[in-house]
């Protein structure tokens, strides 16, 4: 059984060795450099979907919880202050959007 593994083997081998060393020599190394291509994507495409395949949500959560400390309430720090209610801007506050630097005026770049 063995041997005829190893025999089959050697006739591929053969097969490719004779492949690259006979025949005109850019078709050889546009042929190669697709099976490199190939190979390229394959390898990418395995990767990204181990990477992703380990990435669970418990493993986010997990890194979260390193990264950030809950305080006495049990609260992250951007879950203490939620509240966006129109009654917490002052009535003097100054409009934020820059009514110039929205865009440019048309066919014109301000510097």
């Amino acid at each position: 059984m063995l041997d005829n593994i190893l025999q089959f083997l050697q006739s591929i081998w053969g097969a490719i060795y004779g492949w690259i060393t006979d025949g005109k020599p850019i078709r050889k190394i546009r042929g190669m450099f697709g099976i490199i291509m190939m190979y390229s994507f394959y390898s990418y495409l395995y990767k990204s979907h181990k990477r992703a395949k380990s990435r669970t949500k418990e493993m986010d959560e997990q890194l979260i919880e390193e990264m950030y400390e809950k305080n006495e309430d049990g609260l992250y720090p951007w879950e203490i202050d939620t509240d966006t209610s129109a009654d917490r801007i002052p009535k003097d506050a100054s409009v934020y959007a820059d009514k110039g630097l929205v865009r440019p005026n048309r066919g014109r770049w301000k510097i």
